[in-house]
């Protein structure tokens, strides 16, 4: 999230070759995640043989796109064939592709995936989970923003930085409890966070969480509150998409989002 002062946080800026590059803006706007468009995209792939790769879609206001893609496949060509397909779906768009797919030569590249609405558990007033999204995960957020938008002369003083996450979601007396919701800087021997999530919308496959966090040491009075979105991926790791808006003794001061991919520990 954010600790040390800083005026300006890089963002990612697609390059032609596909891989994010880096820009300076003192302002960026929101992320928003096209469910329908990430669906298509991943129905496609599965149809051109790659049935284990799932596509994650976020557009910003002036039509730019960043695709996140996760799964498995058995060969590094088939890694880069699911990220040119991805890239000629999306043709006439500027585009950034966070290429996460992992390669692993055991796996059976035409088999099934497994599709959502199956095994699935219902939370009252909230959807449907599947089973697979119970469980702990751990991971860290990238190391630069996706976005980072600066709300008032207090969000100069601070800047961004990696954190680690843990989450366990465990279904217990007919209700989905958050039984681990832990977030520390990622730097060695930093202090944890507050944080606390609740859930607000379930679509079988994806989570989304209100989060709240915390820093009881900061004299400041450092508070973050939004929303972190999870999806379980193919191959059974999760993507999780963080939006927060970070308040300084109540005044809200940055407005940033970020990813992380969470790998299940139990």
């Amino acid at each position: 999230m954010q600790s040390q002062p800083q005026i300006e946080v890089p963002a990612l800026k697609p390059s032609s070759g596909g891989k994010p590059v880096l820009e300076l803006p003192s302002k960026g706007p929101h992320l928003i995640a096209d469910r329908d468009l990430s669906r298509k995209i991943t129905q496609q792939l599965d149809r051109d043989g790659l049935p284990q790769v799932n596509a994650q879609v976020f557009e910003k206001a002036d039509d730019t796109k960043s695709v996140v893609l996760t799964g498995q496949v058995r060969t590094e060509l088939s890694k880069h064939e699911a990220e040119r397909k991805v890239r000629d779906l999306l043709k006439g768009s500027t585009v950034a592709i966070w290429n996460q797919i992992k390669v692993n030569p055991e796996i059976d590249s035409a088999s099934p995936p497994i599709t959502a609405h199956q095994n699935e558990l219902e939370i009252p007033r909230v959807g449907f989970i599947s089973r697979r999204l119970l469980g702990c995960w751990s991971g860290t957020t990238a190391g630069k923003p996706a976005t980072w938008q600066t709300l008032s002369e207090a969000g100069s003083r601070l800047g961004y930085h990696a954190d680690q996450l843990g989450l366990c979601l465990t279904w217990r007396d007919g209700k989905l409890d958050v039984t681990d919701a832990s977030a520390n800087d990622a730097e060695p021997g930093s202090e944890m966070y507050g944080f606390i999530y609740r859930p607000v919308s379930a679509s079988g496959t994806e989570i989304k969480l209100e989060l709240k966090s915390w820093d009881l040491t900061d004299p400041n009075g450092y508070v973050a509150k939004g929303t972190a979105r999870c999806t379980i991926n193919s191959d059974d790791s999760v993507a999780y998409f963080l939006s927060v808006t970070t308040f300084l003794k109540g005044q809200a001061a940055v407005r940033s989002e970020t990813i992380a991919h969470l790998q299940r520990k139990h």
